[in-house]
């Protein structure tokens, strides 16, 4: 199973790009409110994107994607098959 994860904070400009960009796959996570997943993934800048194929992290880009659409939808669109 994949999992989008998108770490962000209210005060981060250019987490509220990537915000933009994102849709119903994304799991948004305020990194104020959620300590312990901050930690396990060892997120030390934001914004932080990580995908994860059957719990194993197959994907992390740091950054606002120059707030381009086609850049982030390049970084999400990644098979399931391509990571067994």
């Amino acid at each position: 199973m994949k999992r989008i994860m998108l770490f962000t904070a209210s005060w981060c400009a250019p987490c509220k790009q990537v915000k933009a960009l994102c849709d119903s796959r994304v799991e948004i996570i305020d990194v104020e409110e959620n300590s312990e997943i901050v930690e396990k993934y060892q997120i030390r800048a934001l914004p932080t994107m990580i995908i994860e194929i059957d719990g194993k992290e197959v994907k992390r880009f740091v950054g606002n994607f120059g707030g381009r659409k086609d850049y982030f939808d390049a970084f999400i669109n990644i098979d399931e098959d391509d990571n067994k």
